[in-house]
């Protein structure tokens, strides 16, 4: 198993031995809040097979020494025996996203949008049916009200093919955990590779959308309205629910073919 501390979320991930399974520390806020959509979101998921949000598997407390700790336990989107070169955490902010170094040298470490902006997701002719699926997949978190979600992009690229697991052992893992999974199948559109020119590419894309836990509360909205005097709204991470979907929706369609 691995874990690390996201100084900017203030909180850990923690990663089982063979990284299928995630699990996060949340606030009590972000618990509760997520509680209270918990039966939408199962809903939601139930009836869309294809959906590219978060398999989120529980919400739990511990308490431990006299304190309360809250967390989720989910599936990661990054999980396959595939080496990926590049992961991406993408929030459709037009500047002032750039991964730090320190960021970058994390476990699974992410680049962010500003890396992002010489790449192209090549996939042909299962663009429409990826974009109408994000389109629904944000159309719902919007109604829920939450915002700084992001779509998490994982690319290999078959050229430097290299398995992070050559044994049995780790494929018999990867069978069993899509074979036991009840509600949250091996998703198609979760793994799709590239097409370019009606031809097959060279890379594979893992794509799924993360962060499901923060909504445009009364304290976003002010913070929201003191950035709003000195950035421009596609510039500003916190925005309103409305727009936060809109403008990730633009942006990842620039960068799709």
């Amino acid at each position: 198993s691995y874990a690390e501390f996201h100084p900017k979320r203030r909180g850990w991930f923690y990663f089982t031995h063979d990284s299928c399974i995630l699990v996060k520390t949340q606030t009590r806020t972000q618990i509760k809040r997520f509680r209270d959509i918990l039966p939408a979101y199962y809903e939601y998921v139930k009836d869309n097979p294809s959906t590219l949000l978060e398999p989120i598997l529980g919400v739990y407390r511990m308490d431990y020494k006299g304190k309360s700790i809250y967390l989720t336990v989910c599936k990661n989107l990054f999980f396959t025996t595939h080496a990926l070169h590049d992961r991406y955490k993408l929030k459709g902010v037009r500047s002032g996203r750039k991964a730090s170094k320190k960021e970058k040298e994390l476990y699974q470490g992410m680049l962010k949008d500003d890396d992002f902006k010489d790449r192209v997701l090549y996939l042909g002719g299962l663009r429409s049916k990826f974009i109408k699926q994000l389109e629904r997949d944000t159309k719902w978190l919007s109604l829920q009200k939450l915002i700084s979600y992001h779509v998490l992009v994982g690319i290999h690229e078959a050229k430097h093919a290299v398995s992070v697991q050559k044994d049995e052992d780790r494929r018999t893992e990867l069978a069993m955990a899509i074979e036991e999974d009840e509600i949250f199948k091996h998703l198609e559109l979760a793994q799709i590779r590239s097409q370019r020119d009606d031809k097959q590419g060279e890379e594979i894309y893992f794509i799924g959308i993360t962060g499901l836990f923060q909504t445009y509360s009364t304290g976003r909205r002010m913070q929201h309205k003191f950035s709003g005097v000195f950035k421009r709204q596609d510039n500003l991470s916190v925005v309103d629910h409305e727009f936060y979907q809109q403008r990730l929706i633009r942006f990842m369609r620039e960068h799709i073919e």
